[in-house]
């Protein structure tokens, strides 16, 4: 679209996010308790009004992200940047790890964990992309169809709701309201990183467009909720350990259409999955300031790898992820932007 290849529009950036980003909240939120019911629908929306006001923070500290080590130093600028990529590392492992649990149970049943792992890690690679310019025009082509087939098969799916399962759902709770603002808030954290890359978005309203993006994976996420609670009710969906992969499974077409439409669901959630972890590998080469993928891409990849497959004490990745992203990596990330944002208007008043 541009002639300078180190740019992309602002269309671009919204639309690589609600690709990157949608199939991860489809997938985990969806089985995150805190966000069920009439409180948790309420948390969602309080999240999605906590989110907007950090969107904000994001766009104004993102001229002092642009080079931290003239801000902070050299010293302070690699510990900037070493926490950026700690967290992206353990993002990736958790991203990987849902990914290669839905192919080893949904695609390839029976496949080694290591075997999908690599499988999949290599086709996000591959489709990472050295540029931002590649990145913008893959998010750009793909979000119509993605979007498009989430909407799409989430209303043939509305089709099966069961009223009565929606009004037996609890009343609502000030404490369960606040636990899942802050489980979707939380979540939303991996848009920390865009302050590194919003110096390279040719356009204006920047803002505009990451709040589009985070309203329609909003939209199709609180649908998604309504639509299982209608369906498995509030008790059954605390059951589930997964329910939106089995969601798509109580769908019945007329005339036996589509028999196996929950394939062509995955087959959705784990393009997106895919995108998103490529994006994750993107911004660790972009923070980390890997020139290529041979220069310290790998090693991310690798180190995500690890952290997928490997024991974390008595759990996985996916059990500690949760503990680690609320107890330390929401507070964190809130916090640093906003010192990064003040700091860098004190230092320009200095």
């Amino acid at each position: 679209m541009f002639s300078d290849n180190d740019r992309i529009s602002g269309i671009q950036l919204r639309r690589q996010i609600a690709v990157g980003l949608t199939g991860a909240f489809l997938l985990i939120l969806t089985k995150e308790s805190a966000l069920f019911g009439r409180s948790g629908f309420l948390g969602l929306l309080c999240g999605f009004g906590g989110l907007l006001l950090y969107l904000l923070v994001l766009v104004h500290a993102s001229a002092s992200y642009r080079a931290p080590e003239l801000l902070l130093g050299r010293t302070g600028g690699a510990i900037l940047r070493l926490f950026y990529l700690s967290y992206l590392v353990l993002t990736g492992s958790f991203l990987l790890a849902e990914a290669t649990a839905m192919v080893r149970t949904y695609l390839m049943p029976g496949s080694q964990g290591l075997t999908a792992a690599v499988l999949l890690l290599a086709v996000s690679l591959l489709g990472t992309g050295s540029d931002v310019q590649r990145r913008g025009r893959m998010g750009e082509a793909s979000y119509p169809l993605l979007m498009l087939g989430f909407l799409v098969m989430l209303a043939v799916a509305a089709g099966a709701v069961n009223s009565d399962l929606l009004d037996a759902a609890p009343a609502l709770d000030g404490g369960d309201t606040l636990q899942g603002a802050y489980a979707y808030y939380g979540a939303c954290m991996i848009l920390s990183v865009v302050p590194f890359l919003l110096n390279r978005v040719q356009e204006e309203h920047i803002f505009s467009h990451m709040a589009r993006a985070m309203a329609a994976v909003t939209l199709i996420t609180g649908s998604a909720l309504l639509i299982l609670l209608g369906i498995f009710g509030y008790e059954g969906l605390v059951q589930q350990k997964t329910p939106i992969l089995k969601l798509m499974s109580r769908v019945m077409l007329p005339g036996g259409f589509l028999d196996r439409f929950d394939i062509i669901w995955i087959a959705f959630l784990l393009f997106s999955l895919l995108f998103g972890l490529g994006t994750v590998l993107f911004y660790g080469r972009t923070i980390g300031e890997f020139g290529t993928f041979t220069k310290g891409g790998y090693v991310l990849a690798l180190l995500m790898l690890i952290g997928a497959l490997v024991p974390w004490g008595r759990a996985d990745i996916r059990s500690f992820y949760g503990t680690a992203l609320q107890w330390f990596y929401t507070p964190a990330l809130t916090v640093v932007p906003i010192f990064m944002w003040l700091y860098g208007k004190w230092r320009k008043m200095g």
